[in-house]
Formats: C-alpha cells, sequence, structure tokens
C-alpha cells in the first residue's frame, strides 16, 4: 500500500515538473505618455500559456491594474480568440499603432476583418486589457523574432480608453 503512495506522489511531483516547463513569464518595461502629465514608467508582466498566448498584467501610475489576455497572431490563431481582441469595447474609441513605437493610428474600428487583420498583423502579439477601476487597454507589440515571441525582443505601443495615454513598450 505504501508503496501505491509512493508511485502516485512520484507521478503528481513530475506531471507538476513538466506542466511547468509549459509555461514562460517575463517582464516589460513600459513609458506612459499622456497630455499635462509627466512621463511616467509601467510595468508589463506576462505569462505564456504556449508559446502564442497567455496573459499580461499592467499597473498604471496612478495604481489602475490592467489585466487581459495577449495572442500571437498566426494563420492557426482561431477567430474566436481574435475577435475579443480586436472588437469593439464600450467607451473605447482609439487604435493601436500598426508598427510599434509611438504613432498611434486608427487601426482598430468597429468593424474589423479578421483575414485582413490576420495578414497585417502576422507574427505580432496583440492584447486587450481591463482594468479595476473600470477602464480599457489595447496593445499591438511588433516582434524582432517571431518565432521566440516576448522573449525575442520587440517594440509596442498601448492606449488606453481614457484621456489619451499612450504606453510606448520595449523588450
Amino acid at each position: 500500500m505504501r508503496t501505491g503512495r509512493i508511485t502516485l506522489r512520484g507521478l503528481t511531483v513530475a506531471l507538476s515538473v513538466l506542466l511547468a516547463g509549459c509555461s514562460s513569464t517575463g517582464y516589460l518595461g513600459g513609458l506612459l505618455t499622456a497630455p499635462g502629465r509627466p512621463q511616467s514608467p509601467v510595468e508589463f508582466n506576462w505569462t505564456a500559456d504556449s508559446s502564442r498566448r497567455g496573459t499580461i498584467t499592467a499597473t498604471l501610475p496612478t495604481g489602475e491594474r490592467f489585466t487581459g489576455k495577449f495572442v500571437q497572431v498566426t494563420r492557426e490563431v482561431p477567430d474566436t480568440e481574435l475577435v475579443p481582441m480586436v472588437g469593439p469595447i464600450a467607451g473605447f474609441t482609439d487604435a493601436v499603432a500598426r508598427e510599434g513605437g509611438t504613432t498611434p493610428q486608427n487601426v482598430w474600428t468597429n468593424a474589423v476583418d479578421i483575414g485582413s487583420f490576420r495578414e497585417e498583423y502576422a507574427n505580432r502579439i496583440v492584447a486587450t486589457l481591463f482594468g479595476d477601476k473600470g477602464n480599457a487597454m489595447r496593445c499591438g507589440f511588433r516582434l524582432f523574432d517571431p518565432q521566440k515571441g516576448f522573449p525575442g525582443g520587440g517594440t509596442g505601443d498601448c492606449l488606453i480608453s481614457y484621456g489619451n495615454g499612450t504606453i510606448a513598450v520595449q523588450f
């Protein structure tokens, strides 16, 4: 009987180690720019559930904490995963820069053609985050090495649903 418990316990530990190897975590540094306010650093933390998907969090200098999902855009990503990332959000009227950097363009409007979006954003990461004070954030990241995802480095922009604030991100 004791041998069975040890085997089950050993199997549980081995499975936990194996599953832990499937996820990775990291940090992204950002700089918030908003009209009438000094620039402020913003820290992003991400956890990948797989090589192309995961969660991301950011805390603004105001204390608002944003959490959401990210996905690397590839042909394999189903529409059901992309639509929540690019669809309309109440009170969100701006969009994320196409190339990463600090030049926002109105690219995520109310009606997004997912096929065209998939081609335009191939091998980039998109994210939609929701704050604990009722705001939303949209992020678009350009990857230096798409095969590596966030760990391969890149740049991006995030826009907040209020105050015309933008966050330039480098990783």
